[in-house]
């Protein structure tokens, strides 16, 4: 576990973030600490074709806020599925 937390510390994924031309969702607590906000922010500027969706939680909002994060999930799926069609 302290060499995975090493590596993210010392790791810098910017310049492969500008590559990425998919649809990518980026959801994130408000109160993170570990990773944060700004880092999101920064991360939807740069992804064309982002959405950014921060709720009012910690690192882990999957867990803290199911519902809403399954619900943002979902609904980022089912529109990706309709602009297939």
């Amino acid at each position: 576990l302290i060499y995975g937390l090493d590596i993210l510390k010392s790791a810098d994924y910017r310049d492969f973030i500008e590559t990425i031309n998919i649809p990518a969702l980026i959801i994130t607590g408000s109160k993170d600490t570990i990773c944060p906000k700004e880092a999101s922010i920064y991360m939807h500027k740069i992804i064309k074709n982002s959405q950014l969706e921060m709720l009012d939680c910690g690192h882990m909002p999957f867990l803290s806020r199911e519902q809403e994060f399954n619900n943002i999930l979902e609904s980022f799926i089912r529109a990706i599925e309709l602009n297939r069609d």
